[in-house]
């Protein structure tokens, strides 16, 4: 359970698994590395309301478990792999490591993310 906040997408939430090939964007930090993500802003989790923002730039945020996240685009398997490089200990906050979480339902305003605790639905 303490899992099923932590994705509400990612990641990616939505990091949701790139694969390890070199040819991938990676990494938070690298200036729009991940501007083509499709999936880039602010996202509101339908179940506990927290807020999720995703960054060109491969970073993240959710503030409500004082997260940092990095990530990587998304592959074609439908997965995204999202690194959590900071959280407290609050209630359903990400642990700090890497998960990879598959996704779906991707359209301009709703993004269902399953990191393998249940699926959470963000919207914009």
């Amino acid at each position: 359970m303490k899992y099923l906040n932590i994705f509400s997408l990612i990641a990616l939430s939505l990091a949701i698994g790139c694969g390890s090939d070199s040819t991938s964007s990676t990494t938070g930090g690298a200036s729009n590395a991940c501007a083509s993500t499709p999936f880039l802003g602010q996202w509101t989790d339908t179940t506990f309301g927290d807020i999720l923002t995703l960054n060109a730039d491969c970073t993240g945020t959710l503030p409500r478990c004082a997260a940092t996240l990095n990530f990587k685009n998304p592959n074609s398997n439908g997965t995204i792999d999202i690194t959590f490089t900071a959280s407290n200990a609050a209630a359903f906050c990400p642990n700090v490591g890497t998960y990879s979480c598959a996704y779906n339902n991707l359209v301009a305003t709703t993004l269902t993310i399953d990191c393998g605790s249940g699926a959470l639905t963000y919207t914009k």
